[in-house]
């Protein structure tokens, strides 16, 4: 039995691996018309909303030097504007984006299933390893690996504090014993932080008609919740809407050539523009 879950895990993870590989990027095809949402009020008027620069012209990737549509980040490695770009990725040699979504998360469940299941199957021949070496597990065992995590965190704020008063680079974990973390580059914490550090303002252009003359540009310093649809809905995007075929590596995520914003997000937006728009007419 232990075999067969093995073979099928290890077996599942090389099939979507393998189903990663052959897939190729979709080139992003859209244009700034198609790019933008039509939204129609309660008195029939229709409103637009698209993504825009600060003055209101549509996003250009300067790389690509053509048109940048919505949810797409030039990658450097692949040399274009990829489609719900999540990371490069150097195991497969290309980005994981809105076209292998699934297929990534499949692979990388699988990998820790099996992964999860070697070491289950291991642990009773490790405690026997460990106990030949060091004899039982004892509250004394305990105690003095409980140190070693209260000594990480009394030396990585020690070398925080230090390193803003010495203006020089020290590893985080230096001064702890055992874990060999003395020699970390700083790479690493950079990586890390960088995703928290900064948060890029987003502008959204507001036509009120079709004219393309009469508009409004409302910025906003966050849009994670720009095209939220619901827990469900955000899942079924990625996996399917098919229950049946969310665990099989064989269909990859549909393309899309516009992804539409959150209901509730366009309406806070279309109410920002017209604050915006009835102070800029009270001011003049």
């Amino acid at each position: 039995m232990k075999v067969f879950v093995a073979c099928a895990l290890c077996g599942l993870s090389l099939l979507t691996y393998s189903h990663i590989m052959v897939g190729r990027h979709l080139n992003q095809k859209s244009s700034p018309e198609n790019d933008i949402s039509k939204i129609t009020l309660d008195d029939s008027v229709v409103i637009s909303l698209s993504l825009s620069t600060e003055n209101g012209d549509p996003l250009y990737c300067q790389k690509c030097k053509a048109f940048k549509p919505r949810r797409t980040h030039h990658c450097k490695e692949c040399n274009k504007c990829i489609a719900k770009m999540d990371h490069h990725c150097i195991w497969i040699n290309g980005c994981v984006y809105q076209n292998n979504y699934k297929l990534f998360f499949l692979f990388v469940l699988y990998v820790a299933l099996y992964s999860l299941f070697v070491e289950i199957t291991i642990i009773p021949k490790l405690l026997k390893a460990v106990r030949a070496k060091i004899g039982d597990i004892t509250l004394d065992f305990c105690w003095k690996a409980y140190k070693v995590y209260l000594s990480s965190i009394y030396h990585l704020w020690k070398n925080v504090i230090l390193m803003i008063w010495q203006k020089k680079w020290i590893p985080l974990f230096t001064g702890v014993k055992g874990l060999g973390l003395d020699n970390i580059s700083t790479h690493w914490y950079v990586v890390t932080a960088l995703g928290f550090l900064f948060d890029k303002p987003v502008y959204l252009r507001v036509d009120f008609d079709e004219t393309r003359e009469n508009f409004e540009v409302v910025k906003i310093n966050s849009y994670k919740a720009m095209y939220d649809m619901g827990l469900y809905n955000n899942w079924c995007s990625v996996m399917g809407s098919n229950p049946t075929r969310w665990l099989v590596p064989i269909t990859r995520t549909k393309y899309k050539e516009r992804y539409e914003f959150n209901p509730k997000f366009c309406d806070d937006i279309i109410n920002l523009a017209n604050i915006q728009r009835k102070e800029k007419t009270e001011k003049n």
